[in-house]
């Protein structure tokens, strides 16, 4: 078994000991009706190795676990799959996908560059369902459009919550404000909310105009994802068409956030980001 201590592996781990202590059990006695060494014990539960359903279902027999600690240990199971593993973007939300979104549900900061849309966090609901519809026109129905604009529109409600709002930092590449997504009606609506959404002192806009020329990251849309607690490291979302990757590799998600913050330097402004955003918003009304 993989031997890299993962944040979601650390919560899985954590959760059991916990249980584990609270049957009153020890490490050596769970290794022996286990059969394997206490030190295997010790990985699960230090986050380091994710433990094979059957030794779970074990685990949690052994702790005489409810049926809704059954459940969270099961979820945070299924959370706890390996760096690298793809996220599959299917119609009816993977649960792998939904592990994606419940981490950025635990975050209290996200960093996200796109290059050919405007970031999911920012879109009003009329250009993301103008954008579902172009990607899964082949095979989405009505019901299964709404309801993924609407998951998408309640994600957004962590920009505006009231105890602990989401700190966004988007860097938008100029050719996403120019492509004119639903119509040029839907498209000018779309800038003025951007406009509007930049006014929040948790949420910066930046603009990589055309001059800036090729970067680093030009390939693939990145959301780094920053959370409360220092021992749960940054971690990176990578999208591309029908998928992406989650990667919690320290030396991969260092690259990115290094990528990242170079950005930033090239980015315009923020004052100036406004304006060019207005500026093509005009052009488009």
């Amino acid at each position: 078994m993989p031997s890299t201590q993962t944040r979601r592996k650390r919560r899985l781990g954590e959760y059991l000991a916990g249980l584990r202590k609270a049957a009153s059990q020890d490490p050596v006695s769970v290794s022996r009706i286990l059969r394997k060494s206490p030190a295997t014990v010790s990985k699960i539960e230090n986050g380091h190795i994710r433990p094979d359903f059957p030794t779970l279902s074990v685990l949690l027999a052994l702790y005489n676990a409810g049926e809704e600690q059954r459940k969270t240990a099961e979820s945070l199971w299924e959370d706890a799959v390996d760096e690298g593993t793809r996220v599959e973007q299917t119609v009816d939300m993977s649960p792998k996908y939904r592990a994606f979104l419940r981490s950025e549900a635990d975050a209290v900061s996200a960093r996200t560059l796109q290059q050919t849309v405007v970031p999911g966090l920012l879109q009003t609901a009329r250009y993301a369902t103008a954008i579902h519809v172009a990607e899964r026109r082949f095979q989405t129905s009505k019901r299964v459009l709404e309801k993924s604009v609407t998951s998408r529109m309640a994600r957004q409600q962590r920009l505006v919550d009231d105890g602990n709002p989401l700190t966004l930092h988007a860097i938008i590449d100029e050719a996403a404000l120019r492509r004119v997504v639903g119509g040029p009606e839907v498209m000018v609506e779309q800038l003025h909310h951007l406009l509007k959404s930049a006014e929040a002192p948790n949420i910066t806009v930046q603009v990589l105009p055309y001059r800036s020329g090729a970067y680093g990251v030009m390939t693939s849309a990145i959301t780094i994802l920053g959370f409360a607690d220092p021992s749960d490291p940054d971690c990176v979302y990578s999208e591309y068409h029908g998928g992406g990757r989650w990667i919690e590799d320290e030396g991969t998600v260092t690259h990115y956030v290094a990528e990242f913050a170079a950005l930033t330097a090239v980015a315009l402004p923020t004052d100036e980001s406004a304006a060019l955003v207005r500026e093509v918003a005009t052009e488009m009304e």
